[in-house]
């Protein structure tokens, strides 16, 4: 239906918009990702408030539950097989709880500054087949009639009506026959964006490295 592929358009938009500020945010607070939130927690309980720790957490979830939700949806919206987008779904947030448990006891030691860039850098190819399904999409919705010539043959990797190829077009927005508009869109995307994730901070503009500060002691007077 038309109606439903041009939603799905629009979903998958939104989708990219919300994936690449967490890319940006992860990549330019990777760093100092810890110190910072220790500091706000810290500083919500010398306040003497704890509800402003319970609304930073809170706040926290529903920011990642909403991006969840837009995943599922574009998941859902773009595999042929529902019920394996289930199964996924559902593995998914299993290991995520389970990863939240280890990181709560403290049994997971991990270096966030390196976890965020590798996330943010699988969150690029996410949303670069996010962005080429989005373009598929409109397509289908006669918004985009240009371009249309197929450019690569991947059917032996993205079978349709199979697990794998379920996961790879629901996740990487891969096509078993994508389309010129579908490569341009992702490669568009894909390349600066890994760049950017990749770059070191040292040759990042506005990057400075702070200093520690020391006390200074007044000066003594001798008699």
């Amino acid at each position: 239906m038309p109606g439903g592929r041009v939603l799905g358009a629009i979903v998958g938009l939104i989708a990219v918009a919300t994936i690449s500020y967490m890319i940006i945010w992860m990549t330019r607070h990777s760093r100092g990702i810890k110190s910072e939130l220790e500091g706000e927690a810290a500083s919500a309980l010398a306040a003497g408030s704890t509800m402003a720790l319970v609304g930073m957490a809170f706040l926290a979830v529903l920011r990642e539950g909403f991006e969840t939700s837009v995943f599922l949806l574009a998941a859902f919206q773009d595999a042929s097989d529902t019920a394996a987008a289930g199964a996924g779904a559902v593995l998914g947030l299993l290991a995520a709880v389970l990863i939240g448990l280890g990181l709560y006891r403290g049994g997971v030691r991990i270096n966030l500054s390196r976890f965020f860039r590798v996330t943010g850098l699988i969150l690029v190819f996410v949303a670069a087949g996010l962005l080429a399904s989005a373009a598929h999409t409109a397509h289908e919705a006669g918004w985009i009639n240009s371009m249309q010539s197929q450019v690569l043959d991947l059917s032996w990797l993205v079978q349709p009506g199979t697990i794998s190829g379920s996961l790879l077009t629901g996740m990487l927005g891969l096509q078993p026959q994508p389309v010129l508009i579908e490569a341009i869109v992702y490669v568009a995307y894909a390349v600066p964006m890994t760049l950017y994730v990749l770059w070191p901070d040292r040759f990042r503009p506005g990057k400075r490295v702070r200093q520690p500060q020391t006390k200074s002691t007044p000066a003594q007077t001798t008699a």
